[in-house]
Formats: structure tokens, C-alpha cells, sequence
């Protein structure tokens, strides 16, 4: 009876212990399974956003990229432009020293039409610097606006 006693507290004691083992390692199981998942949804959110970052850093770099292209293409027809002017100054140039030798032996008759001529040029002139001055402020102010526009990016701590 004694041993009986003894035998059934120790056969509870048993059962007692493995039922709090398998309650610990249930508990363990379920926690880590918590535990997986956060991990998972954590290592998923990171992943998307260093998607998102890089998707947004593509396209700030093809944006940038094509930007270039088309600075490179508008200096190209600058520096085109300006090789024209050149050659057009140059030859303004040349004609006008040959004009200034002519002016010495020239008639009255022919003064007055080249005096008409450069009148001519000179209205010319003034009237597309000044076209090229209200180009340049526009384009001053559309670079200004595109400045003031541009998003800034604020440093976050």
C-alpha cells in the first residue's frame, strides 16, 4: 500500500512533469512560430522597400540621365549656332574693313547708301538682341520656377 502510494504519487509526479513539458515546448512552438512570422513580415517589408527605393532611384537616375542627353543636344545646336554667328561676325567683319578703305576715295553718293546699309544692320542688330535678352529672361525665369519647384528633401533624425 505504501509502495502503492508511493507509486502512484511518482506515476502523477510523471505526469505532472510531462504535461508542464509539453506545455513549455507547445508555448515554445507557438512563440517561435510568432516569432517566424514577424520575422517574415519584417524581412518582407524591408525587402519592398529597398525595391521601392531602388525603383525610385532609377528612375531619379534615368531622369537625370536624359536630362544630360538633352543638354548635350542643346549645346550641340549652341555651339552651332554660335560657329554660324562667328563666321557671319567674321565676314560682317572683313566688309567692313574693306568699306572703311573705300571710305576715303568713296563719292558723297556712296557714303550716304553705305551709311543706309549699316543703319540697316545696326536696327537689325538691336532688334534681335533684344529678342535674345527677353529669350534669356524667360529662360532665367523658368529656371528660377523649376528651382523653387523641386522637391526638397528634408534630412530625417
Amino acid at each position: 500500500m505504501i509502495l502503492d502510494l508511493k507509486a502512484k504519487a511518482l506515476i502523477a509526479g510523471l505526469v505532472l512533469a510531462s504535461t508542464a513539458f509539453a506545455t513549455y515546448k507547445t508555448t515554445a512552438w507557438f512563440y517561435d512560430a510568432k516569432i517566424s512570422k514577424i520575422e517574415k513580415d519584417a524581412a518582407e517589408a524591408q525587402t519592398k522597400a529597398v525595391k521601392t527605393a531602388r525603383s525610385e532611384e532609377q528612375k531619379v537616375a534615368n531622369g537625370y540621365q536624359d536630362a544630360l542627353n538633352e543638354a548635350r543636344t542643346r549645346n550641340k545646336a549652341l555651339q552651332d549656332t554660335a560657329d554660324i554667328a562667328r563666321r557671319e561676325r567674321d565676314g560682317l567683319l572683313h566688309t567692313l574693313f574693306t568699306a572703311e578703305r573705300r571710305f576715303a576715295s568713296a563719292s558723297q553718293a556712296t557714303l550716304i547708301e553705305y551709311s543706309t546699309a549699316l543703319s540697316t544692320v545696326h536696327g537689325e542688330c538691336s532688334k534681335r538682341y533684344t529678342e535674345l535678352a527677353v529669350k534669356a529672361e524667360g529662360h532665367v525665369s523658368d529656371l528660377r520656377t523649376v528651382l523653387e519647384a523641386w522637391p526638397k528633401w528634408e534630412r530625417q533624425e
